[in-house]
């Protein structure tokens, strides 16, 4: 497999990952608009949405290239968290990097790295 294709497969683990974000985060809007939620929940769940989203990224993506799992894995969590800062500094018109951001990154890349493993052996 040459490095385009490669590349190929590793975006459309990200776009993947990226789509079932914005599906989730709809519904978690709409359940919002409904029921009063309180921010501990919101961010519970805006971790299990990106753990959710990394790990079902990572195993499209390494089930279609079929080796070197947790380096796909990892490629794809940071492509993910990436697109996600880029879209976030978009909408708010600044560019802050926290702890927050940075907890989130090693939670995507150890994910990506589990299930990239995972998406191979299955």
């Amino acid at each position: 497999m040459n490095r385009l294709e490669y590349f190929k497969k590793i975006m459309k683990g990200v776009i993947f990952a990226l789509v079932i974000t914005i599906s989730l985060v709809f519904i978690l809007s709409l359940v919002m608009t409904f029921m009063d939620i309180s921010i501990a929940t919101r961010n519970v769940s805006s971790v299990v949405i990106t753990c959710l989203s990394v790990f079902l990224g990572t195993v499209y993506a390494s089930r279609s290239i079929n080796k070197k799992g947790w380096l796909t894995g990892i490629v794809v969590a940071v492509g993910y968290v990436f697109c996600l800062f880029i879209i976030y500094a978009a909408l708010n018109k600044q560019v802050t990097f926290t702890n927050k951001d940075l907890y989130r990154l090693i939670l995507a890349i150890t994910v990506g790295a589990l299930s990239g493993m995972l998406g191979i052996n299955m």
